[in-house]
């Protein structure tokens, strides 16, 4: 039971985790594009947009976990399956469900529910996002792993 607690807490970090990337990343590509066509946008209205951008925050966490969730349950198969670096296989599961899912989601509604990541660049930076997340992940369960 105490090991399902930890795996649980060690998954919570790497959502939340990721999406406060995800939404801060998402904020500046945004605030980059509107740079790009001349408007200036000083710094307290940079950081008050990206601390307002945390509105999304709930969607993000639940979008999040439920890729994640699929995510890391592969590359926890991979991992036995066909062997690797633990670290390697949770970040390209975080990075690649992320980014699979926004990809989705688009396809579904038409438009990317995550402004920043309309370009290629935001979405790799979705990505980004999602990979640390992973990392996050692997290290913690890798050292309950170890205390075992």
């Amino acid at each position: 039971m105490k090991t399902f607690l930890r795996y649980t807490a060690a998954f919570f970090a790497a959502v939340l985790l990721s999406s406060t990337l995800s939404s801060i990343f998402s904020t500046q590509f945004v605030i980059a594009g509107l740079q790009s066509v001349s408007v200036d946008i000083p710094i307290g209205t940079r950081i008050s947009m990206t601390l307002e951008d945390f509105a999304i925050f709930k969607a993000l966490l639940a979008v999040i976990s439920a890729c994640f969730l699929i995510g890391f349950l592969v590359a926890s198969a991979c991992i036995r399956l066909v062997g690797g670096h633990r670290n390697a296989w949770y970040m390209l599961a975080g990075a690649s469900a992320l980014v699979t899912t926004l990809l989705l989601m688009s396809w579904q509604m038409q438009l990317m529910p995550i402004a920043g990541a309309r370009t290629f660049f935001g979405l790799i930076t979705q990505g980004i996002s999602g990979a640390f997340g992973g990392l996050l992940f692997s290290m913690y369960t890798n050292k309950l792993k170890e205390a075992q």
